[in-house]
């Protein structure tokens, strides 16, 4: 044997003086390498002596042309000596390696499978043939064949008495470590009849293990196609996650090497002889910190990230045969095993997935820390369920977790303006981490490409603020019926109350992840946590621009709904269609509004309405209750609504008709400084003399306008009168003959 046991190496350098620990793979190797050349010399002449000394040569050995055997004898001693004087080197330095930070990859390997001294040897003897051809020749003389390295040959440089090479003969079996997870290959092809052809297998080791022992960590060719290993990109304290699921994963990670050594010390490993690695699932929308947190257990583990390029990995037609070698990889290169978008691999198998079953019992085997991450958890394999340890939603982020993202993707570092308020920045835009990245980066690049060349570069909040909005601006030809509202609060003319109440709205809407899963208000509800509300009020009063609005401070599209295109005299049809409508628009995390709510949610029993009618009604109640997003409804006639929505909606806002005051102020704004006057518009004349909703007055001033850019003039007071009687022809009679 190689006497490598720590025992061993302690006896035999006990009296020694200190030498060097080794540098590196290849310079151990060469001096174990150089050690086995003797050791195989040393035998190859001990056995010459032992058939010059016997009738006939010993089993397995080949007779030379005879040397004197007093020169056999000297060569012997000397070679003994040599030998023995090599591996008491090589031991010596091996000590010094171990008890310095350096860690050998055959060391790491042991460790790893649990091998054996002798299955240490093998890898060894193995690995010999590879760095030189000589060794080919020096194992042939070791037996009767030109077969290399053979388990006979393993045997004999082993010299193991009879009893203990009818033992060893387990080690060459598939459900050993050296060949159960790929270390080597034992050929037995068509020789292995009879017991005694096992001393006939061809030894040889893997491609994968070669390069790792000597120092090589990439991947074969075979795996760089879709696989890759990289250094961990975050860590813990750049996750923003809730600390009790943070605590869950840490429970499963930390000293995870402790947890296998005492489950086999304390006897679990032969109660439970399955599942001793850690299996974790991380669920969640794109963008919400999966990826980020797979990283950071990498490197709160101190490993690297195995990633597997699923869609790559599915398309190779070899998938099947690589599928083992994967885990096997992750635990040689001491990673965590990452599977993004793990739907594709681990999909339900009735839908055909060729693969799942392979993947389970591979699952069940592995001893490391693999991580899933998807966005369609309902796709898994129902039986991979109990074999997660650790499952963790990853959800849209809150106000104050966003608070979080953004500070700590803008650096102290960084030239922020002194308006760069990022409590503002997390009120005002709902999105998940992901998409902060994508901001922050990009007016990074804004601002450089802003500066000129003799001024630095300086990211303002208007220019954080511009690319929040554009990542969640979705493509304009993705649905004609999404609406990228650019009005703001702040452009509408409301009373004091009623802007109070919409101001009171959007903050709910913003802060509605806190309340229900920060503070837990929504841990023990099953529906009713969304935001609604009703805007009802005569036409013209703000209930759309208002609608338009609230989207535009929340940052998200408005789904606008046709009633018309809702109804359908079909039954069934209405509430299908009802059904995708709040499917579109939690798709695209949209605002739904909601206009003649009346159409819709007409009173039930009504005499006007018919069973249909009451099951649309049903169907749509239900709908509202159980969306988690916003919904707003519009109605010129709240009386005519079913009863039951009062308990559905979240606020009710009464849209009352402008006061003079309010009038003046949306007949001001809408006459922007860009549109030419005589310098003397009466606001509050016109506010006074026309009694019109702010509508109305939109509607006045593009006549206005369209009339003066004919005539070629600029606007005046007087078109503005004319256009405000065309729209309200009650104005007009009272100026002909009835006065005002």
């Amino acid at each position: 044997m190689t006497n490598l046991k720590a025992s061993e190496i302690s006896e035999a350098t006990a009296d020694a003086p200190p030498i060097g620990a080794y540098r590196d793979d290849l310079e151990y190797l060469q001096d174990e390498l150089g050690w086995l050349e003797m050791r195989c010399r040393r035998l190859i002449t001990q056995r010459q002596i032992d058939n010059q000394c016997s009738d006939s040569p010993g089993h397995g050995w080949s007779r030379q042309e005879e040397e004197p055997l007093n020169l056999l004898e000297a060569r012997l001693k000397m070679q003994t000596k040599s030998e023995k004087r090599r591996r008491t080197y090589v031991n010596r330095r091996l000590k010094a390696t171990r008890a310095g930070d350096f860690k050998l990859a055959i060391d790491t390997l042991v460790e790893l499978y649990d091998l054996s001294d002798f299955e240490r040897t093998i890898l060894l003897l193995a690995s010999a043939i590879a760095f030189s051809r000589s060794f080919e020749d020096l194992y042939d003389e070791l037996q009767n064949s030109r077969f290399g390295l053979t388990v006979e040959v393993i045997f004999n440089f082993c010299e193991l008495p009879f009893a203990e090479r009818i033992t060893r003969r387990r080690v060459f079996s598939k459900a050993q470590p050296l060949v159960k997870n790929d270390l080597v290959s034992v050929d037995l092809s068509s020789r292995f009849n009879a017991p005694e052809d096992l001393l006939s297998a061809r030894v040889q080791l893997s491609n994968r293990t070669f390069g790792y022992l000597v120092g090589d960590n990439d991947f074969m060719d075979e795996f760089m196609e879709f696989s890759s290993v990289e250094e961990p990109r975050s860590c813990f304290d750049q996750v923003v996650l809730n600390a009790e699921d943070k605590r869950r994963i840490m429970s499963v990670i930390e000293r995870h090497d402790e947890y296998l050594k005492y489950r086999r010390e304390w006897g679990f490993d032969e109660v439970i002889q399955y599942g001793k690695g850690a299996l974790m699932l991380f669920y969640g929308k794109p963008g919400t910190g999966k990826t980020m947190m797979a990283h950071a257990v990498a490197e709160k583990m101190g490993k690297r990230v195995l990633n597997v390029d699923i869609p790559t990995f599915i398309e190779n037609h070899d998938a099947g045969r690589f599928l083992p070698s994967l885990f096997r990889e992750a635990r040689m290169q001491d990673a965590v095993l990452f599977f993004d978008e793990c739907e594709v691999i681990f999909g339900d198998r009735r839908r055909g997935n060729a693969l799942m079953t392979m993947l389970l019992t591979e699952i069940e085997r592995f001893e490391g820390v693999a991580i899933l991450a998807t966005n369609l958890r309902q796709h898994l394999d129902e039986a991979l369920d109990r074999r997660i340890l650790v499952k963790v939603q990853f959800a849209q982020p809150d106000r104050l977790a966003r608070r979080e993202i953004w500070k700590k993707h803008l650096p102290d570092s960084a030239p922020l303006a002194d308006d760069v308020d990022i409590d503002l920045l997390a009120d005002r835009f709902e999105m998940t981490g992901g998409y902060i990245k994508n901001a922050v980066l990009t007016a990074v690049a804004d601002a450089v490409h802003q500066c000129g060349e003799d001024s630095a570069p300086l990211i303002t909040m208007e220019t954080l603020e511009r690319c929040a909005r554009a990542q969640l601006t979705p493509p304009p030809e993705e649905d004609s019926t999404l609406v990228n509202p650019s009005v703001r609060l702040a452009d509408i003319i409301l009373p004091a109350p009623l802007k109070a109440q919409v101001e009171e709205l959007i903050d709910a809407a913003r802060h509605r992840r806190t309340v229900l899963e920060r503070w837990g208000i929504g841990h023990n509800m099953t529906y009713g946590k969304g935001v609604s509300a009703l805007f009802h009020g005569t036409p013209g009063t703000g209930k759309t621009m208002c609608a338009e609005a609230i989207a535009s401070e929340l940052n998200r599209p408005l789904r606008v709904a046709s009633v018309a295109g809702l109804k359908s005299k079909w039954v069934g049809e209405t509430e299908r269609n009802l059904s995708r409508l709040f499917d579109d628009a939690r798709a695209h995390n949209a605002v739904l509004f909601l206009d003649e709510a009346d159409s819709l949610l007409m009173a039930r029993g009504e005499a006007r309405a018919s069973r249909h009618d009451d099951s649309v009604v049903n169907v749509l109640l239900t709908a509202i209750e159980r969306h988690d997003g916003v919904v707003l409804l519009a109605t010129n006639r709240p009386g005519q609504l079913d009863e039951a929505l009062d308990r559905r909606l979240t606020y009710t806002l009464d849209f009352p008709f402008p006061a003079a005051g309010e009038r003046a102020q949306i007949w001001k704004t809408l006459l922007t400084e860009g549109v030419p006057t005589d310098g003397a518009i009466d606001f509050d004349g016109l506010a006074e003399r026309h009694r019109l909703s702010g509508g109305l007055i939109k509607n006045a001033v593009f006549k206005a306008a369209f009339r003066a850019a004919r005539a070629d003039q600029p606007v005046t007071t007087e078109l503005l009168d004319q256009a405000a009687l065309d729209e309200n022809p009650a104005e007009v009679e009272k100026s002909i003959g009835f006065g005002r």
